[in-house]
């Protein structure tokens, strides 16, 4: 499944930690809690 959806956050950074990998493992606080509706489009359906 290929999707051009989007969805604007704003988040509060609370934590970011490096991985062996060369990646970040970053912890944040979403302003609004995101719903269903807001996920749905980002998951697929069984």
């Amino acid at each position: 499944m290929v999707s051009d959806a989007m969805l604007r956050v704003s988040m509060k950074i609370v934590h970011v930690k490096p991985l062996d990998t060369g990646d970040f493992f970053i912890g944040a606080h979403f302003e609004h809690p995101l719903t269903p509706n807001d996920m749905k489009p980002f998951v697929a359906e069984e």
